[in-house]
């Protein structure tokens, strides 16, 4: 088996919006043939950033305080539709997947804010701020909320 070197990893190239729109324009007018290869505002991410704003949002509208008895099932079911569509079109319109990627990455989003309890500070609503690209929402709401003074700790 070959040992392959740090010299054979290639990493991503982070370009800035008007390098992104230089390179689409040489692509359409044939003179590149290579896309660039990291969109800006997505990088590294599996939902857009909105989409993860969505789901922590809605989770927190629907289960954020008490509801009892009939109210549940219905919160349940107004989660996973709200955030179904929502995503479904986020995800398809601002991140451009595919119809079938789209439809998934919707569904799994549905499924985790249809859970009937608020998931923003949990594991779960973790790796959802991870996989959107907001670690640094939840690292700032802490030191927010553990120093609202705003002084040094």
């Amino acid at each position: 088996m070959e040992n392959k070197s740090n010299d054979d990893v290639i990493e991503p190239e982070i370009v800035s919006d008007a390098e992104w729109e230089q390179a689409e324009a040489r692509i359409r007018d044939g003179k590149d043939k290579k896309e660039p290869v990291s969109k800006p505002g997505g990088v590294g991410t599996l939902l857009h950033p909105m989409s993860g704003i969505l789901v922590i949002a809605l989770d927190y509208l629907c289960f954020g305080g008490e509801i009892t008895g009939i109210l549940i099932p219905v919160a349940v079911v107004v989660a996973f539709v709200a955030t179904f569509i929502g995503v479904y079109i986020i995800q398809r319109n601002l991140s451009e997947n595919p119809k079938g990627k789209s439809l998934f990455k919707a569904f799994i989003c549905g499924v985790i804010t249809a859970f009937p309890l608020p998931i923003f500070g949990t594991v779960l609503g973790s790796v959802v701020l991870a996989v959107s690209g907001l670690q640094w929402f939840e690292k700032n709401f802490k030191n927010i909320s553990n120093n609202p003074q705003g002084g040094e700790k």
